[in-house]
């Protein structure tokens, strides 16, 4: 988790921290982690990982640095 900005990094992220953004269930955070590497929060929705709904839902509270 970035404490400074409050985003939570999808690239290091625990099971736990990924499933309380809205949105991601379990499963979706197991696919985020099996996926792992990512050059920018958007290959999440490339990756078809999440959908434009919950992308839209996330991405503000995401990053990968």
């Amino acid at each position: 988790v970035d404490t400074v900005r409050g985003l939570i990094n999808v690239y290091i992220a625990s099971q736990a921290q990924l499933e309380d953004l809205a949105g991601i269930g379990p499963v979706t955070a197991q696919k985020i982690i099996a996926g792992r590497s990512y050059g920018s929060v958007e290959e999440l929705l490339n990756k078809k990982i999440v959908g434009n709904k919950v992308f839209g839902q996330i991405k503000d509270k995401i990053t990968v640095y």
